[in-house]
């Protein structure tokens, strides 16, 4: 049994999650449908198994989210490097609206280019045991142009403040030109939340940018270890929502445990991140 099925049984009774689809602005301002949210819905219903590779996963979506999700992915088609932004004369502007890019960001060595490479199917992104190994913004493109992943320097180790400042001036611009884009922040289970990880959250929430927690390297802890550090991270950003929502909080912040090694929560991540998709895109015919 993986440590997916186990944190349902341990937390959730078996039960699991039902989506909502729903406007980009609310989409974000409700607890997203994470497998392991406290929070549980009226009409829940009994996970998904989904066969990935030849190995089943437990999901918390009902099976039409994880079908209409699957078929999305599927037509995104493979993935493939497209450029490297080094500087912020570099940032061009995004012009094709039905695109939504995907962030990551974390502290170094957190598993940011792993987590791509799980999520796309594809060694794409390059990985190292070294931390610091990402030094630009690196863009990977889905087939059809509908995803973009952005692969960003890990802060934390050796990261040099220009790096950070080209982040900034990154999201920044596509938040103003009112591009669709979403931020997956990692955070090491091992470690849990840390005060950088936390500064990151008031940065993104400052900037508006929709954030995702991922806890990663879940399959290194025992399934009663991965849910004491989510009720641990969960109490924290209690309290960051807390502080943000006097000045210039967005939406509640939920985690989502993954492990990229042996492919738990991956499921889940996606369809996540098709919901957030979908809500952006019905926002811009709205």
């Amino acid at each position: 049994m993986g440590f997916s099925s186990s944190l349902l049984l341990l937390r959730r009774g078996g039960k699991g999650v039902v989506s909502r689809h729903v406007s980009a602005s609310s989409f974000f301002s409700t607890s997203s449908a994470s497998l392991f949210s406290t929070s549980s819905t009226s009409s829940s219903t009994s996970p998904t198994c989904l066969c990935d590779d030849g190995v089943f996963h437990v999901t918390g979506f009902s099976s039409l989210v994880v079908l209409s999700a699957t078929k999305f992915w599927n037509l995104c088609g493979n993935f493939c490097f497209t450029t490297s932004i080094n500087s912020i004369e570099q940032i061009s502007p995004q012009r094709n609206k039905t695109l939504t890019e995907v962030v990551f960001m974390g502290s170094s060595n957190v598993g940011k280019s792993t987590l791509i490479n799980g999520l796309c199917n594809q060694k794409i992104a390059k990985t190292s045991k070294t931390a610091g190994h990402t030094r630009m913004l690196n863009v990977f493109d889905s087939a059809n142009s509908t995803i973009r992943f952005v692969d960003v320097p890990g802060y934390g180790h050796r990261v040099k403040e220009d790096q950070m400042n080209l982040l900034g001036a990154f999201l920044e611009d596509r938040i103003n030109s009112g591009n669709s884009i979403i931020t997956v922040l990692l955070v090491d289970s091992r470690k849990g939340l840390t005060d950088t990880d936390v500064d990151a959250l008031y940065l993104l929430q400052k900037l508006k940018v929709p954030v995702q927690v991922v806890l990663t390297k879940c399959d290194k802890l025992s399934p009663v270890d991965v849910i004491q550090q989510l009720k641990e991270s969960e109490h924290m950003l209690r309290d960051i929502e807390g502080h943000l929502r006097k000045k210039y909080f967005i939406g509640n912040l939920s985690i989502q445990p993954i492990s990229a090694k042996t492919r738990d929560g991956l499921v889940d991540l996606k369809c996540i991140l098709w919901e957030a998709h979908s809500a952006f895109a019905k926002d811009k015919l709205s």
